[in-house]
């Protein structure tokens, strides 16, 4: 009789260690899908590269956005583009900004980008 508590409360204690990690593998799988989707905002500094023309405060332009890795010296960052053309026409100014979308480090993502006082935020745009 014993011998069959301790079994059963083994199973007990194994059964609600796999509904938990069930239930955690969910919660990261729809965390990631919502980040993924522009749901969950990531603030972070970047080298915003500025447009040409002015970009007056509350006015949107659109974006290009990478993160960039030097593995010589461990440097990381993400670059903002928003000069719709290649980088190097004007200096990039670091500055926070909020995105709305996740920033990938294989290619350049798309983002509509509103430039507020101190900071810029960047929503993927919709499709």
């Amino acid at each position: 009789m014993a011998d069959d508590n301790y079994i059963n409360q083994k199973l007990k204690t194994a059964g609600c260690m796999i509904g938990l990690i069930v239930f955690v593998a969910v919660v990261v799988g729809v965390y990631e899908d919502a980040s993924d989707k522009g749901w969950i905002p990531h603030s972070s500094k970047a080298l915003v590269a500025f447009p040409v023309q002015n970009w007056e405060l509350g006015q949107y332009v659109l974006c290009t956005a990478q993160t960039w890795n030097n593995s010589a010296n461990g440097a990381h960052g993400i670059v903002l583009n928003c000069t719709g053309e290649s980088l190097g026409a004007s200096p990039p100014r670091e500055m926070d900004v909020k995105f709305w979308g996740v920033v990938s480090e294989k290619e350049w993502t798309n983002f509509s980008c509103q430039r507020l006082q101190d900071s810029i935020v960047c929503r993927l745009p919709e499709k």
